[in-house]
């Protein structure tokens, strides 16, 4: 991936992808400009999954640290907290 696609956030990247989806979808395309686009599309999502991945094991470490999860406080979300 180049410089700029590793500095964009990660709104930024999931809406390139989202773009790149409308382009290949759209069927306007030479074949060597949908597999172009097809390669870094695959490389967007490899980068959004490894930092949903991140994202995910730091909300981990957090919930873990403050003994929230499970507990069903005011921060539980509405899928965790118990029924009444």
């Amino acid at each position: 991936m180049n410089r700029a696609a590793e500095s964009s956030t990660f709104q930024q990247r999931m809406e390139k992808l989202r773009q790149l989806v409308e382009e290949l979808e759209g069927g306007a395309l030479s074949l060597e400009d949908a597999v172009s686009r097809y390669e870094e599309g695959r490389k967007l999502r490899a980068s959004l999954q490894a930092d949903l991945d991140t994202f995910e094991k730091r909300l981990e470490v957090l919930t873990k640290d403050d003994g929230s999860e499970g507990r069903g406080g005011e921060d539980a979300t509405p899928e965790r907290r118990p029924a009444r």
